[in-house]
């Protein structure tokens, strides 16, 4: 992420972002933290040389297709009984078909130049919260099973990471599709998750 490592209570707006200072990489940035912070880096020194730019921001994306495979591996767990691990990460995740639609109208109708725009969802969930609503969507009655899950959980075991979408929506007109309606796009009627 271009953002601080932060367990934030307050949405991060698009301002708080972390320039790349080369002084090595810290466990919540990686290399590909590191990447996007130096793309970024580049484009705010050097924009006027490079002509309109823009950065859009997403959060963590779920949608058919998904090649992370985030909501098919809950699927999986909760449509066959098997432990999620912990439920306390806390997000509001995106669908991936509103993301790409974002980028079209980006695309059509650019933003000035220079600005960067978060991508992310309305509703702040945790992850037994999405747990919960693709048990409710797919009908599953058991309920979620706590424990050591058989292969590690797509999502991070802990912490909060919420980001502001009031630009997306306010300047470039964004409306985030619920959860719920995307889930059920995704995950299907039996729990299988379709192709894109």
């Amino acid at each position: 992420s271009v953002y601080p490592a932060t367990d934030n209570s307050d949405p991060l707006v698009e301002e708080q972002w972390e320039p790349h200072d080369d002084t090595g990489t810290s466990e919540h940035v990686g290399a590909y933290g590191v990447g996007k912070r130096r793309a970024e880096q580049t484009l705010h020194a050097r924009g006027s040389e490079i002509g309109r730019w823009s950065i859009l921001r997403p959060t963590f994306v779920f949608g058919p297709g998904d090649p992370k495979g985030r909501l098919a591996w809950y699927v999986n767990a909760l449509v066959n009984g098997l432990p999620v691990g912990s439920l306390d990460f806390v997000c509001n995740p995106v669908f991936s078909r509103d993301v790409a639609r974002l980028v079209l109208r980006v695309l059509d109708s650019p933003p000035p130049s220079g600005r960067c725009t978060n991508v992310a969802g309305r509703e702040i969930l945790s992850v037994g919260d999405l747990c919960n609503v693709i048990r409710r969507v797919l009908g599953i009655r058991e309920q979620v099973h706590l424990g050591e899950p058989p292969t590690t959980p797509p999502m991070p075991p802990s912490g909060r990471f919420v980001m502001s979408v009031g630009r997306a929506m306010h300047e470039l007109d964004f409306e985030p599709t619920p959860v719920s309606s995307w889930i059920a796009l995704t995950a299907g009627t039996k729990g299988q998750v379709p192709p894109d």
